[in-house]
């Protein structure tokens, strides 16, 4: 099965909008493709890019299913990504946290959810991801731009 084939075969289940549901049938189309979770969270990356935050935020967690350590912690930081893309705040934290506990060191994931927590209402605790952020990745102009 190619790609296309496998994301043809899983476009029904997004479309019920059962996001959960769609990360099992997700992961177990992969296997059935043959596609390994690190293509599977390229494919993530690339179909994010492309505005359609739903199939990448189910990609980025069936390809976490099989993930371990940083890259684990990667696919948990594009899930948040596409979640935050998708109006999905509660998910977005929920993902940005998994990612930021398996990597603690990661500016960009505290950056984003700086961005996000600011976004909530939430200034102290967006203050404190900045100061990690910065304390990580002293050069980021953004960072420094978005805390000031």
């Amino acid at each position: 099965m190619t790609p296309e084939e496998f994301l043809e075969r899983l476009a029904p289940c997004i479309e019920r909008k059962d996001l959960d549901a769609c990360v099992e049938e997700a992961a177990r189309l992969a296997k059935e493709a043959g596609i390994d979770s690190r293509a599977l969270l390229e494919l993530s990356s690339e179909i994010g890019c492309s505005g359609n935050f739903e199939l990448a935020y189910v990609l980025a967690l069936a390809a976490a299913e099989e993930m371990d350590g940083t890259d684990k912690a990667l696919a948990f930081f594009n899930a948040g990504l596409a979640a935050y893309s998708n109006g999905e705040k509660n998910r977005a934290e929920e993902h940005y946290k998994k990612a930021l506990e398996i990597k603690p060191d990661d500016a960009e994931a505290h950056y984003n959810y700086a961005i996000l927590l600011v976004n909530l209402g939430r200034k102290t605790e967006a203050e404190e991801q900045y100061k990690k952020a910065l304390e990580i990745k002293p050069d980021d102009a953004e960072a420094h731009y978005n805390y000031a």
